[in-house]
């Protein structure tokens, strides 16, 4: 999903039902042969996007909290054609909190999963080790509305509006033809959730660079990079591989949510109730 302009206070019922539509068109693309550019964070977003490796979770409390984004791994087939939005964001601030609660969640994500990796070797080649199953990290608002979203969707209800507007402020749909419907949840039934409920969730507050081409397919996008404050986030892991199956049970699963002070709740269901648990350090 990309592009959030300020649609909710204008939108018709004629434009919703349009981004419906289009919506429902674009997430047949997952399994047909388009031209597609690679998506990444793009304003009007709920969350951005990381893995949670050993190398990032276990850093010193003193790394600067600097975060690439990791685009789904379906990434729906078809001809690469550049990359669209922001590949990088800091958080500022005070992120001694985070860089403890992302250990301590890390490691109590590894009592019940051993990491699993990919070695890299060869002659004249250094040896590397490609981790294949990190926590999932999403950055969200710090008053994101926990866990009534579902983790994943990214509530951008402007999504369709990434190849422009014409004149009568109607989507441009033959400026569309790269563009792809790019969700971290497959399937109808997620992309009708993630329209129905765009309006109910907040876009990620970052601040956003003026003056930068974005949305126009190029080159990975890594500076300028994001920024917002610590005290305006919070970091919610779940385990690696599970987003689809957590979408159709949420129950079966558990997800964890790092506050800024390093505090580390879980979240779980008993007799169908969500519970938070401090995990503890």
């Amino acid at each position: 999903m990309v592009l959030g302009y300020g649609v909710r206070s204008t939108c018709t019922i004629g434009k919703n039902l349009l981004g419906l539509l289009l919506l429902l068109a674009a997430t047949n693309l997952f399994s047909s042969h388009v031209f597609g550019a690679n998506v990444y964070f793009v304003p009007g977003d709920s969350f951005f996007h990381f893995h949670a490796t050993q190398e990032i979770a276990l850093a010193p409390e003193s790394t600067k909290l600097s975060l690439s984004y990791s685009p789904p791994e379906h990434p729906g087939g078809g001809d690469f054609d550049g990359y669209i939005g922001f590949a990088s964001m800091e958080i500022s601030g005070k992120t001694e909190g985070f860089r403890r609660g992302l250990r301590v969640a890390y490691q109590e994500y590894r009592k019940d999963a051993f990491k699993v990796v990919t070695v890299i070797e060869g002659e004249g080649v250094s040896r590397k080790e490609r981790e294949n199953n990190p926590l999932h990290a999403f950055v969200y608002n710090a008053d994101f509305d926990l866990p009534k979203c579902d983790i994943g969707l990214k509530y951008n209800e402007g999504w369709y509006l990434l190849g422009g507007k014409d004149d009568d402020g109607l989507p441009k749909i033959d400026r569309l033809s790269n563009r792809r419907y790019v969700s971290f949840l497959t399937g109808e039934k997620a992309a009708i959730t993630d329209w129905r409920m765009s309006t109910r969730f907040s876009p990620l507050g970052v601040d956003v660079p003026k003056d930068v081409h974005w949305q126009e397919s190029g080159e990975k996008l890594d500076k300028p990079v994001l920024t917002i404050a610590a005290e305006k986030v919070q970091i919610v892991v779940v385990p690696f591989g599970t987003l689809n199956s957590q979408f159709s049970a949420p129950e079966e699963f558990y997800l964890m949510r790092i506050y800024g002070s390093g505090r580390v709740e879980k979240c779980t269901y008993v007799d169908g109730e969500v519970i938070w648990i401090d995990v503890e350090k």
